[in-house]
């Protein structure tokens, strides 16, 4: 069923990581168009993929007016091949089933794993504006999308074996061969290109009162959990030991759950050494040597993403922390 909600409030609405905006169909008979509408379909099937959300390429919408236009004329191809011959008029059901037939053969040719996508057509109401869209659902792919088939002509190319894209906010990027490993697991994790992270580190570690101080903590999660936590808390617990460090591991590792275990353990001998007999808080001498650990959720801080401003981003999230929640309690 043709979703029409893809259409209304425009003005409300913006292109992001599970929807882009085009004024026209592509010509899937141009290279170049072609190869721009497989690398949007990869990387909307990634996006989909690891989040396990349907992903939307909308046409017939002005994105920067915010207003519709007609797709009249256009049908995924310069000549009308194979068409009826009323393509926008009475034929229009059996042309889009055409197009659609078309438009799996493209996909079926130039990328692996297959998407599973779908491609609607519909009249707007009361203009009786063509529109259409694309939509690609989620996958149990045990791989990420990838180009299947070369595309090239004479010496140029416009797609490569094996490359990948992905969505980042509302742009399709390719992605570097030694970062595709991170788009192995299905998960809901923010993918971020190795230069996004480079300049937030960068930027992290250059406020630090010694930038030099800093240590990779390498730990290859086996199962083995208590080595882990052990690495974790020699770190932190160091006198000796840097002001910054990096825990890496592929996604689904462990990373954050050890992270988040780190902290509770943390916190909880934090509450004991500061409570008395009546389990109630007292400050002593003792304060300046209890770590009182501060957890922050990358992914959903758009602070950093922006900004790239550690210090700020704590300083946001331990004012959080302090704000009542719900009936005065402190969350």
């Amino acid at each position: 069923m043709f979703d029409q909600s893809l259409f209304t409030d425009l003005s409300l609405k913006k292109e992001e990581q599970t929807r882009d905006y085009k004024v026209k169909l592509p010509d899937l008979d141009n290279n170049e168009d072609l190869a721009d509408f497989i690398a949007d379909i990869i990387a909307f099937a990634n996006v989909a993929r690891r989040r396990d959300e349907r992903c939307y390429l909308i046409y017939g919408v002005d994105d920067k007016k915010r207003e519709i236009c007609s797709l009249v004329g256009q049908h995924l191809r310069r000549v009308l091949r194979n068409l009826p011959s009323d393509p926008d008029g009475a034929d229009f059901e059996r042309a889009t089933e055409v197009m659609e037939m078309f438009l799996a053969e493209k996909l079926r040719d130039f990328i692996i794993p297959r998407p599973e996508c779908r491609l609607q057509r519909s009249r707007l109401e009361p203009d009786n504006k063509i529109v259409g869209y694309i939509e690609i659902f989620p996958s149990m792919a045990n791989s990420f999308f990838c180009v299947k088939k070369e595309l090239k002509d004479h010496d140029k190319y416009f797609l490569r074996l094996q490359e990948t894209y992905y969505r980042f906010a509302s742009r399709t990027e390719k992605v570097e061969s030694d970062q595709t490993e991170w788009l192995i697991a299905a998960n809901q994790a923010a993918f971020v290109p190795q230069e996004g992270w480079r300049m937030y580190f960068e930027d992290t570690f250059h406020r630090t009162d010694d930038p030099t101080r800093l240590v990779e903590l390498m730990v290859k999660v086996t199962g083995e959990e208590q080595q882990l936590d052990d690495a974790l808390l020699n770190f932190a617990r160091g006198t000796d030991a840097p002001s910054v460090a990096q825990l890496l591991g592929y996604a689904g590792s462990g990373k954050t759950i050890s992270l988040q275990r780190l902290v509770h353990k943390f916190a909880d001998e934090a509450l004991q050494t500061l409570s008395n007999s009546t389990g109630e808080i007292v400050a002593d001498e003792r304060l300046p040597d209890i770590l009182i650990p501060i957890y922050v959720d990358i992914s959903k801080s758009n602070s950093i993403a922006n900004d790239h401003d550690l210090l700020e981003v704590l300083e946001t999230n331990i004012k959080n922390m302090a704000k009542p929640k719900g009936d005065g309690g402190i969350l």
